[in-house]
């Protein structure tokens, strides 16, 4: 019983669908031609709500947007149902081939037209007034001109832009109504703000269009400063600690300034692999003044290891000759052989006890 009732109201619904599609749009009606009244251009009003902004590509400068598109026109060539007690009517997008619609296109954007983007969601509201209410949910990508010369430092100014296809300025004009970001929108690498909303009309050698842009700004967040900065800053000041090592503990001192160049360089290619660019940026000057810096280190323990060799070796030869002098003192004097050889021997061992100790 419970189906009957809902296949008989689905009957009902089409069938008064059906009879309003009859009376809205009659047999004369041209979909080619755009709705002007006394030779004056069609104006179509433009609402966006940015619901998301996401996929953010450094390589690709690509950006994708999650959007309601709303478009509202006059189209008095449409026999309101004067049956219908409602002032208006929502309708399904089946409609869309029936009626006259703007043939909008965004002009950054990368892939097809709203029309093949829109069917599954998008649905009609017509008003006893005339008026024509057409919303549409998008994803579409669309291209940035992004420069990361000063990242992670770095902020965009992006547009979405609306253009009109075929229509002529004379024949279709593009006005905002409202151009709006969602409180809720978040990205976890910007922060994105609204600029501005404006016009955008070009003149091309076939005639002039209308359209129409809205203006964000993505500052990338400050979180990026600490997980790019902090961590290199920390192995610098980590190789600083071999200063305090001594120069004979080769192990210790040798592999903290090692450690710390691998550990450098590994945290560049990271950061070269999340901005692939072909031009230098920002962070990239600050890991090669970090990588110059700990390479000054295995620098300075190189010339200490060659400046205490050289040392040692000039007190091993101060202590050679001082010891050939006393040799030659006792050779001076005479002496019993025995007491002789006895006494250079306590001479030289005291010598080299205190040469030893000084080193």
């Amino acid at each position: 019983m419970l189906l009957l009732i809902v296949i008989s109201y689905g009957l009902i619904t089409c069938h008064a669908m059906s009879s309003i599609t009859k009376d809205l749009v009659d047999e004369n009606y041209d979909v080619l031609m755009p709705p002007k009244e006394l030779n004056q251009p069609v104006i179509v009003n433009i609402s966006i709500f940015l619901i998301n902004i996401r996929s953010i590509s450094a390589q690709d400068l690509t950006f994708t947007a999650d959007m309601f598109l709303h478009q509202t026109w006059f189209d008095k060539r449409l026999k309101y149902p004067k049956w219908l007690n409602e002032s208006s009517v929502t309708m399904h997008a089946s409609l869309i081939d029936k009626i006259w619609i703007p043939d909008i296109y965004f002009k950054d954007g990368i892939g097809g037209e709203i029309s093949t983007l829109q069917f599954k969601t998008t649905y009609f509201v017509f008003t006893d007034k005339n008026a024509v209410f057409m919303v549409s949910r998008l994803s579409v990508k669309l291209v940035c001109q992004m420069n990361f010369a000063k990242y992670p430092h770095d902020s965009h100014t992006c547009s979405i832009a609306l253009m009109s296809l075929a229509y002529h300025n004379s024949s279709v004009t593009l006005r905002w109504k409202t151009f709006r970001l969602s409180s809720k929108l978040h990205n976890p690498d910007y922060a994105i703000e609204k600029v501005d909303e404006k016009t955008c009309d070009k003149v091309y050698d076939v005639g002039s269009f209308s359209c129409v842009t809205g203006i964000i700004s993505l500052v990338r967040n400050a979180g990026h400063f600490y997980t790019k900065y902090l961590p290199s800053f920390t192995i610098v000041i980590a190789s600083f600690a071999s200063f305090w090592i001594p120069s004979s503990s080769y192990p210790a001192r040798a592999s903290i300034v090692v450690t710390s160049m691998l550990a450098l360089i590994t945290q560049q290619l990271q950061i070269t692999s999340d901005i692939k660019t072909s031009y230098f940026v920002s962070i990239n000057i600050w890991m090669n003044i970090c990588t110059t810096i700990v390479f000054c280190c295995l620098l300075e323990y190189a010339i200490a290891l060659v400046w205490e060799s050289k040392q040692k070796r000039r007190k091993i030869e101060r202590a050679e000759s001082k010891i050939g002098t006393i040799l030659k003192k006792f050779e001076k004097h005479e002496i019993n052989p025995i007491d002789q050889n006895v006494l250079k021997y306590l001479a030289i061992v005291k010598y080299m006890n205190n040469f030893v100790e000084y080193i």
